[in-house]
């Protein structure tokens, strides 16, 4: 019995009624070999005898009463979730970046110049679209392995327009490019001094949030993967890859359905891969749920969830939407084994009782869990992230003080950063990092 199926009471024997099959691409994205069923397949224990469920979204209903996390509340849609048969992912669009003024191309080279340390073996300044496909070895099934391969997007257009970060325009707040720059360049530095391969992108110079990359690429198994924003400004950001398996191929137009993986967090149970997905954030929706299931089905059907994965438990965590921008502003979670931790505000959850449940899946013993209130939530205290399985990276700020040192009393190493800057924008420690390989 796995740990999901023993917190959720379920014996060995219970009827696991649902498996996803691959749908193949039709017409111009048809793959010239079918697909046929994996070995590694995505399973839902539902109760009652299998049927044709309708979307994703529907089976995860069911899915939950069975499950460890509570129906909660359901976000508001006017109409169903629409299907729609995958298409391969060199059929996605791309959208095109917008070429910045020679004078705007002299100041990024300049700030580059002053801030970074280029002469760094392990950095590697992008010039153009990452060739996600030309990366070797690439692997995450969780968010604590020790950090290999990171892409990083310098904080050019951090100081533009505040359209899409509700938060950060309420409050107000003037960012200073150049400290930015410097708290950026730190965590660089920090990444490259535990022997991570750090990837810096050159973003367009009106995508105003591209510094938040965990958004728009990470990993999932063995397949980088980018995201298919809502945003027109965050839709940009997609250009600066190139290759690797593309959202926007499996579903309707990205506002019907959008998916940023700051509202994705990996975990492994056993040989099973858990995905866990935001839905009622900012700009997660029950289509956006239906879009990455798919994908799932997709890699599983590749075989390109990694060795010794036999399967996908995609979970959807009912955000409270007061606030929670993604996923990863409300829960998070560091550490293996005996030693994990879990850090989350039960305020951002529609159901707050979900807690327990989430460290159930999460693996987290109840005496390891550590709530923070909504104002620590919006100053990035549960926005942290893992170097490896012992050490953990906290923005540093009076807000996040409490949950760093809770952290310390249980046994992992903490390192707090200054990024006063660069959480003005709805984004921390967390968000900055595409998370390409883990250990």
């Amino acid at each position: 019995m796995n740990s999901i199926q023993a917190s959720s009471g379920l014996s060995p024997s219970a009827s696991l009624a649902y498996v996803t099959k691959p749908t193949e691409p039709t017409g111009a994205g048809r793959l010239e070999t079918p697909v046929t069923a994996p070995s590694a397949t995505v399973m839902r224990p539902v109760p009652g005898e299998a049927r044709e469920p309708q979307t994703a979204w529907e089976r995860s209903d069911r899915f939950d009463r069975r499950e460890p996390l509570a129906p909660g509340t359901h976000p508001k849609r006017s109409t169903p979730p629409k299907r729609s048969t995958p298409l391969t992912p060199s059929t996605s669009p791309t959208p095109k970046t917008t070429k910045p003024s020679a004078a705007l191309k002299l100041e990024l080279e300049q700030a580059i110049q002053e801030h970074y340390p280029l002469a760094h073996p392990k950095l590697h300044v992008v010039s153009g679209p990452l060739a996600l496909d030309s990366l070797q070895n690439l692997s995450r099934r969780d968010e604590t392995g020790r950090l290999k391969v990171a892409a990083l997007a310098i904080p050019y257009g951090l100081d533009g327009p505040w359209v899409h970060s509700p938060n950060a325009r309420a409050r107000g707040f003037v960012v200073n490019l150049n400290e930015a720059l410097a708290e950026h360049a730190n965590l660089t530095r920090l990444l490259l001094d535990r022997g991570v391969e750090v990837y810096l992108i050159k973003p367009d110079a009106k995508a105003s949030e591209a510094v938040y990359a965990t958004d728009v690429v990470t990993t999932i198994g063995r397949r980088a993967v980018v995201a298919s924003p809502l945003h027109p400004t965050r839709q940009r950001e997609t250009a600066e890859y190139a290759g690797g398996l593309r959202l926007s191929a499996f579903g309707p137009p990205n506002q019907e359905g959008p998916v940023e993986f700051g509202d994705v967090m990996l975990s492994k149970s056993g040989d099973r891969l858990v995905v866990l997905q935001g839905v009622g954030s900012w700009r997660g929706t029950p289509a956006s749920f239906d879009r990455l299931d798919r994908a799932l089905v997709f890699e599983s059907a590749n075989n390109e969830l990694g060795e010794h994965t036999t399967g996908v438990v995609h979970i959807p965590v009912r955000l409270s939407g007061e606030g929670t921008l993604h996923l990863d502003y409300v829960l998070n979670y560091a550490g293996e084994g005996a030693s994990r931790v879990m850090t989350v505000c039960p305020e951002g959850l529609a159901n707050p009782s979900d807690v327990e449940r989430l460290a159930r899946v999460l693996e987290v013993p109840s005496e390891r869990i550590i709530r923070i209130d909504k104002a620590e939530m919006l100053a990035a205290a549960a926005n942290l992230a893992s170097l490896s399985p012992t050490e953990v990276v906290v923005a540093k700020n009076p807000k996040t003080a409490r949950v760093a040192n809770a952290i310390r009393a249980l046994g992992l190493d903490v390192i707090e950063i200054p990024y006063e800057q660069m959480t003005q924008k709805d984004g921390a420690i967390h968000c900055s990092i595409g998370q390409l390989s883990r250990a």
